[in-house]
């Protein structure tokens, strides 16, 4: 235990610094003047006699700087020492220290704010199984241009493309819900009952979409339950309107799911979009690739579908054509420019 014995030497050296720097000048002196009188004795004067001791002993100041090394921890006194004159520098120009303080503050938060928005959207993956084979759909023109949303009447072509084992669409943000006692506001979205099949997240409590659930169920998330009904299988049976139609909580999703844009409620209607318009772009897609095909091969599919429809629809179609985006790297575009 002797590397035991050594840190509390060292520990009580650190707090009893002063008193120990007194008691080996001391020492130091004690042996000088005892030297000095030992040449006296043999017959020098007082003069030489000091002259002798000190070429004998050695240099004082040294030899205190090499023991006072030996203390240990020096390089945490030096540190205290640095950091008790820069904060008397700073405290003689408050102005400047104002400033710097400021500056150090906006730095280190900014900083902070835009490395947890890229770990949250750009470098860490998405928290979906195959996370890797889901894809946003997008509108994008031959003569230059591309668009998130999509029409409701080409959605229902884009169904039917090979290069997806499941697709949905969606549409929504904030807006009201109305409960039984009385209403609040948070993320509403309205999704096909084929929503939940492309992200394959199962569900805390009760169940997901099945295909008959359109226009009568919803589920929510897991926050929205426990504000809103006090836990998590009280919420489940419980009545949600919105957009003056009625929806049954049949299921509840973990924390981590809050696909699209911290979404709380997510609401059944038609595979069929109400709108069927091509023409109004008024709706958000997702889809899951097939096993073994590519981001590649399903563009080659969309492209091809939008030429067909070009032709099929020359007023509303002409120039259109559809991709596929990696879901994350559709997620981190407004973030990435940043």
């Amino acid at each position: 235990m002797m590397w035991v014995q050594r840190f509390w030497l060292r520990l009580q050296t650190l707090f009893r610094r002063n008193r120990n720097r007194q008691q080996l000048d001391d020492e130091i002196q004690f042996h000088l003047d005892q030297q000095i009188a030992e040449n006296i004795a043999a017959g020098m004067n007082p003069q030489e006699a000091r002259y002798a001791a000190m070429r004998t002993f050695g240099n004082p100041t040294f030899l205190k700087e090499e023991t006072r090394d030996t203390w240990g921890w020096t390089w945490l006194e030096r540190i205290g020492q640095d950091l008790r004159y820069g904060i008397r520098t700073l405290a003689k120009s408050p102005g400047f220290t104002a400033v710097a303080v400021l500056t150090l503050a906006i730095g280190i938060g900014a900083t902070t704010s835009m490395f947890t928005i890229l770990d949250g959207v750009v470098l860490k993956p998405l928290e979906y199984p195959d996370a890797d084979r889901i894809v946003a759909i997008n509108t994008a023109w031959t003569v230059g241009g591309e668009n998130s949303l999509t029409t409701g009447g080409d959605l229902q072509d884009i169904r039917g493309v090979d290069a997806f084992e499941a697709f949905t669409y969606y549409n929504g943000g904030e807006m009201g819900v109305q409960l039984s006692r009385g209403a609040v506001y948070g993320g509403v979205f309205v999704v096909d009952p084929y929503f939940f099949r492309v992200f394959a997240v199962p569900p805390i409590a009760g169940r997901t979409f099945l295909a008959d659930d359109a226009g009568h169920s919803a589920v929510v998330s897991a926050g929205f339950a426990k504000d809103n009904f006090g836990s998590i299988s009280v919420a489940l049976g419980q009545t949600v309107g919105i957009d003056n139609t009625l929806y049954e909580i049949v299921g509840v999703m973990p924390p981590m799911f809050q696909f699209p844009r911290q979404a709380q409620v997510w609401a059944a209607v038609s595979p069929i979009p109400f709108n069927r318009n091509r023409g109004g772009y008024n709706y958000h897609s997702v889809a899951k690739l097939a096993p073994g095909v590519s981001v590649k091969n399903a563009d080659a599919q969309l492209a091809s579908l939008g030429n067909r429809l070009a032709a099929e629809f020359p007023d509303s179609n002409r120039n259109k054509i559809f991709t596929a985006r990696p879901l994350q790297g559709q997620l981190s575009t407004p973030v990435r420019a940043t």
